[in-house]
């Protein structure tokens, strides 16, 4: 992901407005604006510094197109979904153990 893109992604999950990140870097809104839309393309590495202060995100975060976006809380949240799904996936196991078990029964049952 580009750095800009980022850079909005993580405001908006910050909560904060464009307006408020300008006045805590001391710029335009217009400016800020600039560098989320990706016209800023040579942004020097203390707006980035400043950026990734605000934000409470590493540096190395904003810079590393490959890195991911996810936080603890992220992560966390994925890992309780994903065992809610694996217990579901046992009792569907379950469940069709028994409907086939059930419909032996019944097969057997017609045979006589």
């Amino acid at each position: 992901m580009e750095i800009h893109k980022k850079i909005a992604l993580l405001r908006k999950k910050r909560g904060k407005t464009q307006a408020e990140m300008a006045a805590l870097m001391d710029i335009t809104q217009q400016t800020y604006a600039r560098i989320e839309k990706g016209q800023n393309k040579n942004m020097p590495l203390h707006r980035l510094e400043q950026v990734a202060v605000i934000l409470e995100t590493p540096l190395h975060v904003l810079i590393n197109e490959e890195n991911d976006l996810l936080d603890q809380d992220d992560i966390m949240n994925i890992v309780e979904e994903l065992l809610l799904y694996q217990q579901r996936y046992k009792e569907l196991l379950n469940e069709k153990k028994v409907l086939e078990e059930e419909l032996l029964k019944i097969k057997y049952d017609n045979m006589w």
